[in-house]
């Protein structure tokens, strides 16, 4: 079975980083292991200084610890979001998709013709301004730097990054690539070709310093403000049966931005409030209003 790995970066590419090989390691039966997605990585300009991600990788190898119940991927050291297709069968690509990621600017879609199967899916990274960054804070002159490893999966099931594969890099203002695997199989004397697609976009996020939701009636009078904690995972918020409409506000350096849901039909609202960690690396956390 043959396969091709294309990375091409649409953006701003860094240079390849110093001492980095394209060389794959020994390993037992490696041409069975298949690529399944991106690890994804990011550095403030201060952190990529002080300790650049690629003095991490000590080893050819960096095993990962899936959590199935959580259906998530870390690696030791590194803190950062996967995007990964799994479930093939043979050597056919089949879903599902589990990522780490906001969606992301290519719709998911799957397809199977007389040629072959194909699968495209796609996530959005966030990043920003450090917890103790200066208040002239520039997104296009301080940005830090986004590294996509490759994940590679085994027929047991275990997740790896190759240390020896030089990851996709470029400045936070790059962006979005796009990856390709072609795997060509033969079927019944037909010669057929599978794709798999991935494309990543990484997106700025100011940093929020207030978050509510504010509740209105049919004749838009505030019916009640609700603050909400910057945490990990925020608590659902219960409005009044009355409510008819509900305004998002997140606030920042950058002023308050304004999301509005109508709760008159439907009576649940799902938002995504984009939060930092103290150096700058962005999540989506659910909000959930309901009446």
């Amino acid at each position: 079975m043959k396969r091709r790995l294309l990375c091409l970066v649409l953006g701003a590419v860094l240079a390849a980083l110093t001492g980095c090989s394209l060389a794959r390691p020994v390993r037992e039966d490696a041409g069975a292991d298949r690529w399944v997605g991106y690890y994804m990585v990011y550095q403030s300009q201060e952190e990529f200084t002080a300790d650049p991600v690629s003095r991490r990788l000590s080893q050819e190898i960096v095993w990962g610890d899936w959590d199935e119940e959580s259906r998530t991927l870390t690696f030791p050291k590194l803190t950062g979001s996967a995007l990964l297709v799994l479930g093939r069968e043979g050597d056919r690509i089949t879903v599902p998709s589990v990522t780490e990621m906001s969606p992301g600017p290519v719709e998911s879609a799957v397809s199977s013709t007389e040629e072959g199967d194909s699968v495209t899916v796609s996530g959005t990274v966030w990043w920003g301004a450090p917890l103790d960054a200066p208040a002239d804070f520039d997104p296009q002159e301080d940005g830090g730097f986004w590294f996509s490893y490759p994940v590679y999966r085994t027929p047991a099931g275990a997740f790896y990054l190759d240390a020896d594969i030089t990851p996709c890099s470029y400045g936070s203002g790059g962006g979005p690539f796009r990856q390709e695997e072609y795997i060509y199989r033969d079927e019944a004397g037909k010669l057929r070709t599978d794709t798999l697609s991935m494309t990543v976009a990484a997106r700025y996020a100011p940093r929020l310093t207030a978050l509510r939701v504010v509740a209105f009636d049919k004749d838009n009078q505030v019916l009640s403000t609700t603050p909400l904690p910057l945490s990990k995972e925020l608590p659902a918020v219960t409005v009044a049966p009355e409510t008819a409409w509900v305004a998002v506000e997140e606030e920042s350096a950058d002023g308050v931005k304004h999301t509005s849901y109508d709760l008159s039909q439907e009576g649940t609202a799902l938002h995504q409030v984009i939060l930092l960690d103290e150096d700058g690396r962005g999540w989506g956390a659910d909000l959930t209003i309901r009446r």
